[in-house]
């Protein structure tokens, strides 16, 4: 690192200035002389053909060369431009090496004139950050959370390199601030002081970066707006403020959509695993409404099948492309069968069957899961007969499963219904009714207790079912079970 690592190329194209002020200077290139970006030098060229290299890498006894006028044979500048570059950069220079009044006249004229003009600027990039800071916290309290976007803000990190050459500091700003009473008086005189010093570019680049700082917490308060406002009318562009914002939007959008598409490419020529492909399908088939939460991610990674296959990883792949495109199928249409191919008949029924499984774990299968699981299978099979068959034939077996469950239920509930107040189920038509649970907690914590109790639940027992059986039947008959039976006994027993 050396005393030229930190600059802006604006701040080095001043130096130029410094050293030959005669001529016209520009940026040229950026030469990466190692290919590893560990040796950069930045170069600048001049009408005159002198030229300018900075190697911000390199110790200080290297880190710039100065050919003046296409003399390619002497690289050193001279030791008068030494000093103003020093004086510049706000290093301190030993009086006795110091430039004298008459030196800096004679001769020297347009380098102090660039110094000049370079400390107007330094004035223009504290009214930046005063507007900025500002705009950030309007209720005039600059907390560390609001600087540190501010810091972070793409465009006003030049302006704070610029800050530092300047020797004022980012505190001392905020000092100041924290000191006034009328903050918009204060944004207005330093905006006014220096506008002619914005140049259009600039003037874009500022409102923007005050657009993102707007943005920044994810909403647009109506003060944040009306100073935007403001600050537009200072600096001469107050019809502005909706083609601003519109074209702020345009290229954020633009921007976001290049970041996504480059996850998507990224995602699609990635070389999945058979883990990552099958815990993809689970999770695009869960977040079939465009979104995902821990809750589905909990019922994917308790399923037996997915359970082997899910990682932390996998997991975090799916999100990014959730968020890049909602619209993921078309990554199982055209990436995943390459990677099923290989696999075996019954991994590809039981992947299916698992997928089923999943859908309907909300009780119902929609239109949108069966379609998806529909493509899922025809990624299985290079030829879509294949997959659609083998997705028809393991919806049907699904079917049927769900059939005998349901009825292995209804038998169960039967079975259980053998041990209980039969009269009060058939009453209440559900074995889990609160009146039925409260007359069996009865029946066990009380009659079975006693003797001549134990003897009545044998009695009920024998002579109960059939009747049970004909009041299940007849509802008119439950009706009159309720009214002179079952709700006079809860009654009853709720005393106990």
């Amino acid at each position: 690192m050396n005393r030229f690592s930190k600059l802006t190329q604006n701040q080095m194209l001043k130096i130029c200035e410094i050293v030959n002020p005669d001529t016209k200077w520009k940026f040229h290139q950026l030469l990466d002389n190692d290919g590893k970006g560990t040796d950069d030098c930045y170069e600048f060229l001049a009408d005159d053909k002198s030229c300018i290299q900075f190697n911000v890498h390199k110790s200080s006894n290297n880190e710039i060369r100065s050919y003046l006028k296409g003399d390619w044979d002497n690289d050193e500048v001279p030791q008068d431009k030494e000093l103003l570059i020093n004086e510049f950069l706000g290093i301190k220079i030993p009086k006795s090496v110091q430039l004298t009044p008459e030196d800096k006249t004679n001769n020297k004229i347009k380098s102090h004139d660039s110094i000049k003009s370079t400390a107007s600027e330094f004035s223009k990039n504290q009214s930046i950050i005063i507007t900025a800071l500002v705009m950030s916290s309007l209720d005039g309290n600059f907390s560390d959370e609001e600087s540190e976007v501010l810091k972070n803000s793409p465009f006003f990190i030049d302006v704070f390199k610029n800050l530092t050459i300047e020797r004022t500091t980012y505190p001392e700003i905020v000092k100041r601030l924290n000191a006034e009473k009328n903050l918009a008086k204060l944004v207005e005189e330093e905006l006014s002081k220096n506008k002619s010093l914005f140049s259009e570019t600039e003037i874009e680049e500022f409102i923007f970066g005050l657009i993102d700082l707007i943005i920044s917490d994810g909403k647009i308060d109506d003060s944040e707006m009306k100073f935007l406002q403001f600050v537009l009318d200072i600096l001469g562009k107050s019809e502005l403020i909706e083609d601003y914002c519109n074209r702020h939007e345009i290229m954020l959008r633009k921007k976001l959509d290049a970041i996504n598409q480059n996850i998507i490419d990224d995602y699609t020529d990635h070389n999945y695993k058979l883990s990552e492909a099958v815990m993809i399908c689970a999770f695009l088939l869960t977040a079939i409404d465009g979104d995902i939460d821990d809750k589905e991610i909990k019922i994917i990674r308790e399923n037996t099948f997915f359970s082997k296959y899910y990682s932390k990883e996998t997991e975090s792949i799916f999100v990014k492309l959730l968020k890049a495109d909602k619209a993921l199928i078309s990554l199982v249409e055209k990436t995943f069968s390459k990677v099923f191919i290989q696999e075996s008949l019954e991994f590809k029924r039981d992947f299916l069957w698992n997928l089923y499984s999943l859908s309907l774990g909300d009780g119902k299968l929609e239109e949108t899961e069966t379609n998806t699981i529909m493509i899922i299978a025809m990624a299985l099979y290079p030829g879509d007969a294949e997959g659609l068959e083998l997705n028809n034939s393991v919806m049907s077996e699904y079917a049927d499963f769900i059939k005998k469950e349901t009825e292995e239920i209804k038998r169960k509930n039967i079975e259980k219904n053998k041990s209980g107040c039969f009269i009060a189920t058939a009453t209440m038509s559900d074995y889990d009714n609160p009146i039925v649970i409260d007359l069996r907690r009865f029946r066990d914590e009380k009659l079975q207790n006693y003797y001549f109790g134990r003897v009545f639940i044998e009695l009920y027992y024998f002579i109960s079912p059939p009747i049970a059986n004909i009041i299940a039947r007849v509802p008119m008959l439950r009706k009159i079970s309720y009214f002179f039976l079952i709700k006079p006994l809860h009654s009853l027993i709720n005393k106990y």
